[in-house]
């Protein structure tokens, strides 16, 4: 939306995000389409009517709450997605033969997410390691479905310049699983959390 691409394209008010990293700014078709739309086009202006107008807004990541918060302080509220911990999470063998790892993608979002990366990095430990390794991935799953997916595997990959995880992540991690992903300092500061940083370079 337009108070959180605002902030983003500020390179310093966050480490990185979907536009920048590194302090440069990532060129992307979909990045460029979203400026387009939301600083400069009738959805941004929608956005900041509605804003403007509402009496309360609620934030279900932390990214969007520290967009929000400098221009409405006083109704700006943040509420994480609820996720229901399953009761006896899987627990990983003492020994296994090998890692399964779980990556979901979606045509033309990879690059948006940082998923492109995951993958190059996910393929070139497969090839190093091929005997240790086993890939699960699938395409424009729906949700249920990648609950499925997820079963039974070891690491599931999830997204780089977002500071907060998915759904499919807080499943993940509700199961045991371990989850890769961006920067997430909420969940940092729990020392048994399934949660693996990893920062974005490359781009």
């Amino acid at each position: 939306d337009f108070y959180w691409i605002y902030m983003c394209l500020n390179k310093n008010a966050l480490r990185y995000n979907d536009f920048y990293a590194n302090g440069t700014f990532r060129d992307t078709i979909d990045n460029k389409m979203a400026i387009i739309n939301w600083m400069h086009g009738f959805r941004g202006k929608l956005n900041r009517i509605i804003a403007n107008n509402c009496n309360g807004i609620i934030t279900s990541l932390y990214e969007s709450y520290l967009a929000y918060q400098p221009y409405f302080s006083g109704k700006t509220k943040y509420i994480p997605f609820p996720i229901e911990s399953l009761p006896h999470p899987q627990i990983p063998f003492k020994k296994i033969e090998k890692v399964k790892f779980y990556i979901s993608l979606k045509h033309h979002r990879e690059e948006w997410k940082g998923k492109d990366e995951l993958y190059s990095a996910l393929y070139k430990l497969y090839y190093r390691h091929p005997s240790a390794c086993e890939i699960k991935q699938t395409v424009f799953t729906p949700y249920d479905e990648c609950e499925h997916f997820m079963d039974g595997c070891d690491v599931m990959l999830d997204q780089l310049y977002s500071y907060s995880p998915g759904l499919n992540a807080l499943y993940a991690m509700s199961k045991g699983i371990v989850v890769v992903g961006g920067t997430l300092q909420l969940i940092r500061r729990r020392q048994t959390s399934p949660y693996h940083q990893r920062t974005p370079r490359r781009k």
